[in-house]
């Protein structure tokens, strides 16, 4: 079965303001500002002013995430879910969180990468989106 780029293809580009709309069905984010500490926790209201500082941002769950980030000063988003790649070949791996990102109990989270093949059927990490926090 040739994959080549099956995983990248499957990764959707939203507009900034329907991204918006689908964080409350994400039930974790990782939030990085310009004039503050990285935030991890459970999903978060973000104000509009709050966009103004993020730099980049990721909002997930077992089923899905969304990426946020900025380039050249406007806001991007990006989808990945997994209900459209049944057949997608990947690896869990937990890795243990620093003290400043332990909150209620949670000192793990665990990174989901897809694995695709190129033409010469070699695999590589296409994708690596968080997962969960544990």
């Amino acid at each position: 079965m040739n994959t080549e780029n099956t995983i990248k293809k499957q990764i959707k580009n939203l507009d900034f303001q329907e991204a918006i709309k689908l964080l409350t069905k994400y039930k974790y984010c990782l939030i990085y500002k310009i004039s503050e500490a990285p935030i991890l926790s459970q999903t978060i209201h973000i104000s509009e002013n709050d966009w103004e500082e993020i730099q980049e941002a990721w909002f997930f769950k077992e089923e899905g995430q969304i990426h946020i980030y900025r380039d050249e000063g406007m806001l991007f988003a990006a989808m990945i879910d997994d209900a459209l790649l049944p057949d997608a070949h990947t690896l869990e791996k937990t890795y243990c969180l620093a003290d400043k990102f332990r909150e209620k109990g949670k000192k793990k989270i665990t990174v989901k990468e897809y694995i695709d093949f190129d033409k010469e059927g070699q695999c590589y990490v296409a994708y690596t989106r968080l997962l969960r926090l544990t």
